[in-house]
């Protein structure tokens, strides 16, 4: 098997670094979002896809209405389209639906949070403060306890672009 059959995605590096900075205002609505399809599997994809995955629970609150559904899929194509000079095909699907009808390659898009190619050797970025998962334990305002969940400052501050 050579290395080029080996990719993770037939993608550029540079667009695929693109993306993953496009999605990060999504990731406030839903942090599950992932590229999925051909251009996981082989060098003549067509189009990228680009899926929300969220709970059944939280999609039928969020999404009720089809016509809803239909137009935030279509708008946020659109702005992927516009943000990365992709062929994005963008949907936001039902946790139950996508596990049993599309069991193929997921490639999560961390919003941001991943260095340029990988720290030069494709090494996903995990943040020393929250270990990825992009919460920290909130402190209590007068005696410092914990109190929860809070997001990670240092995501945060990487998905703007800011130094952490």
């Amino acid at each position: 098997m050579t290395t080029r059959e080996r990719r993770a995605t037939w993608i550029s590096t540079y667009d695929l670094h693109r993306l993953d900075i496009a999605v990060t205002p999504l990731r406030r609505l839903c942090p599950d979002i992932y590229l999925v399809g051909t251009v996981l599997t082989s060098p003549d994809w067509r189009d990228v896809d680009v899926r929300m995955i969220m709970a059944d629970d939280e999609f039928d609150a969020t999404f009720g209405n089809s016509l809803l559904w239909e137009t935030f899929c279509l708008a946020t194509t659109s702005w992927l389209r516009s943000q990365t000079g992709l062929p994005i095909d963008f949907q936001v699907q039902r946790m139950t639906e996508a596990n049993e009808r599309h069991p193929g390659i997921r490639n999560h898009l961390s919003g941001g949070r991943r260095e340029y190619a990988g720290l030069g050797d494709a090494t996903p970025y995990v943040c020393p403060e929250c270990g990825g998962s992009g919460r920290v334990k909130a402190k209590g305002f007068s005696d410092g306890k914990p109190r929860g969940t809070a997001s990670c400052p240092s995501c945060a501050r990487a998905a703007l672009g800011e130094d952490a």
